[in-house]
């Protein structure tokens, strides 16, 4: 075999090697919609079926297509629950580690919002697909009693 065969197998072998030699995964799926009134809530469940520990980030938009924040008015309570640690809102981020669940609610606090959302996760390791997301919004009646919930897959509910 000449050289030139040689390194042209040798290009082609590396070419389609190449995406399995990234050192970094990532993923993102589109939230269709959130929710809060004084009588509503959305809870988005994010289960992480990797091996490894996966950094989240949501983006949420309001109504009128806007970035919507916790600091975008008074009184609202964003909250992580589970093994989901941190701000998924912030630059940082929040961790879910591998193989586990969390939970970011959304409570029915401050003026009535809704919209929906960029949910974004990012790795050092090789995973391809991390995260299995719903968020499923609570409607209460005004007695705040009997509640109703809806809920909104991510993804269609596949892993991505």
């Amino acid at each position: 075999m000449e050289q030139g065969e040689r390194m042209k197998k040798l290009i082609t072998l590396l070419f389609l090697l190449s995406p399995s030699l990234c050192l970094a995964g990532d993923g993102s799926g589109i939230l269709p919609h959130w929710n809060k009134t004084s009588t509503n809530k959305s809870m988005i469940y994010i289960t992480n079926i990797s091996d490894s520990t996966v950094t989240v980030f949501i983006t949420l938009y309001d109504e009128s297509g806007s970035e919507y924040t916790e600091s975008s008015e008074t009184g609202t309570n964003l909250v992580s629950l589970g093994s989901l640690t941190g701000d998924p809102l912030s630059t940082s981020g929040a961790t879910l580690d591998a193989n586990e669940s969390g939970i970011f609610k959304i409570e029915r606090l401050g003026a009535s919002k809704y919209g929906y959302g960029v949910i974004t996760w990012s790795t050092s390791g090789k995973e391809t697909v991390a995260l299995i997301v719903h968020n499923q919004v609570g409607y209460w009646d005004t007695s705040l009693l009997n509640p109703a919930f809806v809920s909104y897959p991510v993804n269609d509910h596949r892993p991505f």
